[in-house]
Parts: structure tokens; C-alpha cells; sequence
């Protein structure tokens, strides 16, 4: 049998030895993040030294289901499982378990750690995100480093805060949000390591808002400068999300579809028809987001705009199996300008993409 492979002209092609079997893998900062087969055991090469050796190695509280790497703060953030139970963890100042001999603090969302104790060395950070619900996607903005979190039925929206030493009072630190959070976030350069921040700061994340969904799971979610996507088998959802001081009258119950429309529906066997809606029209589509402000001292409240909705019917897999039948690859990318800078500007655009089994589609937003 002959097998006939796809060969893709890259510039450079780097081999990296591993001691155990890869199971997930992701790349930021100039490193190559690999989580054993087992997924409790993380080990990070250097992309940027000749033979890629070793950064650090560190284990993980539970097996990682998925991780992803922030550039701005240059965190890690896993959605783990043990015990039948789902976690959202973030592990700051990473780098630093390179003789996996560095202090480990474990830390809730919110919970500063105080005292001599929190600043007398170098110490990773390992911060509990509690959710409601079980999450299943995660996503860093590659602009301000804000996560985005999809659980079943919800979209929740966290915030990058940096705290500083002399002021451990969180009440008294303003949330980064958007633009200015990228300018005032603790963003590594080539060569430098998130231990070199933690002693005059250390990375906290808000909960800003959550967004209900109606008829629509996440299989995968992106979010870049105020867009935000999320994908399901065969839908892909895209929203600009504002910030404004005046109340919304997005917050309402229209989120939650009512018992009497899910008891009518559940009769009929129902087909997806192709739908492509941009801009204002994408309001059209049948998903509806509702808007749950969480009470943010500073009075802020988020508005979402409907920019794009995209639904494929089974047409467009002909030839692919059952388990191909589904989309993949949701991207969000920013795009500067020459004489903009990612750290200070909004993005002159930004571009989504995602996947067929045999076909890709890029959208500009």
C-alpha cells in the first residue's frame, strides 16, 4: 500500500527530544510546552537555543485536558480533571522550576498571597479560577492576555489584573481591560522570564462578564482585543464585545430559551440549513448571547455587537466520516500596522479562521 503525505514548505524544521510521550503540546514565549501522555507532567524546551534544551519541568494538580500559553504575562492556563472533577488553573512564574527545586503557591482567584513569605524568593504561582459550570475551551487574548472560558452553555470573560508589592489591597487595583491592559501587564521580552516580574508584581485575574448562550455548545473558543468566537460541531460565532459606563438592556432572560419552545422543538428532527450572516445581519441568526454583567466596582459594563455567524449544513462534508463531520482550528489574529505598536494600539484588524476537513475560510472582522 503506497501512503501518500501533504508536505508543507516550512523554513526551518527543529527536533525536539522528549523524555516521555507527548500527549498535548503548545508554543509561546520562544518555548514548546509538551504535557506527558498521562497529563500530569509539563516540560518546556527553548525554541531559541541551538538543540532546544530543557527550560524547566513541573507537575500539574491534575491530568491537562488542554493548555495554552499567554504571551502577555507569560502565564499557562490548563483546564484539568481529577477525581471525575473539572479545574481552570494559571501557572505563573513557570520558568523558574528549572531544578523543580522553586516554592509552589497555591492560590484562589482573588486571594493574595501576604507577607514576607509571598516575596521572599522566587516562587511559582498556581491560581484556582472557580466556575459553576465544567469548562471545556480556553482561550488568551494575545493583546491584553484577558482569558475566555467556554463552558455548556455560557461564555465566561476573566480579566488580567497586575498587583503590585507595595499595594497588596485588591480593592485598590483597577482591572486591565483591552488596550491599556497590554501597556500596563507584565509582558516578557526575548531572553526575559516571568521570574524577573514577580518581584515587583504578580499577575490576579477578574471575573468581567459571562455570556449566555442559547442553542449552541463551544467546542473551541478564541478571543483577541474585544472579538470573541466560539465554535461549535458546525457553527462558528463571532462578537465584539464593548465596554461603556451607561446600563445595557442586553442583560435580560431572552439568554434562557423558555421550557415551552425546548417541549415544542423536541418532536421534530431537525437539519441545519447553510447560513452565512455578517455584520448587522448575524443578529438573525437564531443564537441568541445574552449579557450578565458581574458588578464591577469601577461601574463598567460590556455591550456585545453581533459581526459574524456561519453555520455549514452536511452537504459541505461530502466524503468525510462521522467523526470528521465537524469544524476546527477557531483563530482569532490580530493585525498592526508599520507604525502601530501591539502593546499600545488597537489592531488595525482582526482576522478569524477556521476549518473544514478539506477547506479553510478566513474572515476579516
Amino acid at each position: 500500500m503506497v501512503h501518500v503525505y501533504n508536505c508543507h514548505p516550512f523554513t526551518s524544521q527543529q527536533i525536539v527530544q522528549v523524555e516521555q510521550e507527548p500527549g498535548l503540546v503548545c508554543c509561546g514565549g520562544g518555548a514548546l510546552i509538551v504535557v506527558a501522555t498521562g497529563g500530569c507532567k509539563v516540560e518546556a524546551y527553548s525554541l531559541e537555543e541551538e538543540g532546544c534544551p530543557l527550560i524547566c519541568r513541573f507537575a500539574t494538580m491534575g491530568a491537562v485536558r488542554k493548555i495554552q500559553h499567554s504571551k502577555i504575562g507569560d502565564f499557562l492556563v490548563t483546564i484539568e480533571e481529577k477525581n471525575s472533577a473539572t479545574y481552570l488553573r494559571a501557572y505563573t512564574n513557570w520558568r523558574c522550576q528549572a531544578e523543580e527545586k522553586a516554592r509552589i503557591g497555591v492560590r484562589l482567584l482573588g486571594h493574595l498571597l501576604r507577607g514576607a513569605s509571598a516575596w521572599g524568593g522566587v516562587q511559582t504561582e498556581i491560581i484556582e479560577i472557580p466556575l459553576s459550570d465544567h469548562p471545556v475551551a480556553v482561550a488568551c487574548c494575545s493583546v491584553t492576555g484577558d482569558l475566555l472560558v467556554g463552558c455548556e452553555n455560557t461564555l465566561v470573560l476573566f480579566t488580567l489584573k497586575r498587583q503590585n508589592q507595595e499595594n497588596l489591597n485588591p480593592n485598590q487595583q483597577n482591572p486591565l481591560s483591552f488596550w491599556s491592559s497590554a501597556q500596563q501587564s507584565c509582558s516578557p521580552v526575548a531572553g526575559q522570564t516571568s521570574s524577573s516580574c514577580q518581584k515587583d508584581s504578580f499577575l490576579d485575574f477578574e471575573r468581567s462578564v459571562i455570556l449566555h448562550l442559547s442553542k449552541m455548545t463551544p467546542k473551541q473558543v478564541a478571543l483577541c482585543g474585544g472579538f470573541v468566537a466560539v465554535q461549535a460541531e458546525l457553527e462558528v460565532l463571532v462578537l465584539k464585545l464593548e465596554v461603556t459606563s451607561e446600563p445595557t438592556m442586553q442583560e435580560s432572560s431572552d439568554a434562557h430559551p423558555s421550557g415551552d419552545y425546548l417541549e415544542d422543538q423536541s418532536d421534530f428532527l431537525l437539519v441545519p440549513r447553510h447560513q452565512e450572516l455578517l455584520g448587522n445581519r448575524a443578529e438573525d441568526c437564531d443564537v441568541v448571547v445574552g449579557v450578565e454583567n458581574t458588578g464591577l466596582e469601577d461601574g463598567r459594563r460590556y455591550t456585545r455587537t453581533y459581526v459574524l455567524f456561519r453555520r455549514f449544513s452536511p452537504e459541505f462534508f461530502q466524503g468525510c466520516s462521522v467523526e470528521e463531520m465537524q469544524l476546527h482550528s477557531l483563530q482569532l489574529y490580530p493585525l498592526f500596522t508599520s507604525n502601530q505598536s501591539p502593546l499600545l494600539d488597537e489592531p488595525a484588524c482582526v482576522f478569524c479562521f477556521f476549518s473544514l476537513p478539506n477547506a479553510g475560510y478566513l474572515y476579516s472582522l
